[in-house]
């Protein structure tokens, strides 16, 4: 059997069907192959499909399947997801098997049964921090604002921390982390509407400002200038730690809910550090939206200085 370049899909594929039937056949005639010596095993070598050794032909049939599934899963999805599916059955690799499922149902915006797939991939793999980034996308598009700020809000500060550590940065994963912080942003401002009704009526909770920092919070500002915006999140993330240091002597009971304001700022906060690195290199951030920073900060803001 001849080698199948990679980007050859059309003979990658016959490449492999032949290999998957193959072992579908070999394993319905031979149920204990285990000392055969000449066992194949498919493995991309130098951007080719190779046969190699293989441990036993159930490894073989299960490189075969997901060999196909890769070559499906950008024009027929479905036709993948089931082979992946075909493939986790086999036991070898769940974690990976079931992310790639739960990466279709995302793109297919099937989110329940993508969190039921993505939840299978973190049984095999609890700490993957891929599986855990692709199931917060998932609880954020199901409207669990809360499950999916609690699994990304460490992860971020992992990554940001490891950053710090190193170096270099690579640009393309910080332009990949602004998806992320875009989202956590947003389920903090959800989770703050959420609370509202437990704020409103409760001066304790309210911010402090004087009659400047109020006026340069409602005065227009550039929806490019990130160093505008900059100014004016550091007016409430001051206001902020004021209210969190006086309310955690006397009333520590309502620290959770001024903690999920600060949360939000200090995201924004990394959001705009990252758009000027990102910009700065001549890329822009992964936002849904360019002014989306700006809209998030006005939004908190408004409700920061209404309580409403």
């Amino acid at each position: 059997m001849g080698d199948a370049k990679q980007d050859d899909i059309k003979g990658a594929i016959e490449y492999y069907n032949e290999a998957y039937k193959n072992e579908k056949e070999v394993l319905k005639n031979k149920k204990n192959d285990d000392n055969d010596d000449d066992k194949p095993f498919i493995k991309k070598i130098d951007d080719y499909y190779r046969f190699i050794k293989a441990t036993n032909r159930n490894e073989v049939l299960f490189s075969a399947i997901i060999g196909l599934a890769e070559c499906y899963k950008e024009k027929e999805s479905m036709k993948a997801y089931q082979l992946y599916k075909e493939a986790s059955a086999l036991n070898y690799d769940p974690s990976f098997t079931f992310t790639r499922m739960a990466e279709i149902m995302m793109r297919q915006r099937k989110y329940k049964q993508a969190l039921q797939d993505i939840n299978q991939s973190l049984q095999a793999d609890p700490q993957k921090e891929t599986s855990n980034l692709l199931k917060s996308e998932i609880l954020y598009n199901l409207a669990d604002y809360k499950q999916c700020s609690d699994i990304l809000h460490p992860l971020l500060l992992r990554s940001f921390k490891d950053d710090d550590e190193k170096q270099q940065v690579s640009l393309y994963n910080m332009i990949s982390r602004t998806r992320f912080i875009e989202i956590i942003i947003d389920c903090y401002l959800h989770l703050v509407d959420q609370h509202l009704y437990k704020t409103s009526a409760n001066p304790l909770v309210h911010i402090t400002l004087d009659d400047d920092d109020k006026q340069k919070l409602t005065s227009t500002i550039d929806p490019k200038d990130l160093n505008q915006l900059s100014s004016r999140v550091v007016i409430i993330h001051i206001a902020l730690m004021k209210l969190i240091s006086k309310i955690s002597k006397n009333n520590p009971e309502l620290l959770p809910l001024i903690q999920i304001r600060l949360f939000c700022i200090n995201f924004i906060t990394k959001g705009i550090m990252e758009s000027s690195i990102i910009q700065s290199q001549g890329e822009q951030p992964n936002f849904s939206h360019p002014n989306f920073l700006f809209k998030a900060f006005k939004k908190l803001s408004l409700i920061l200085i209404n309580n409403k």
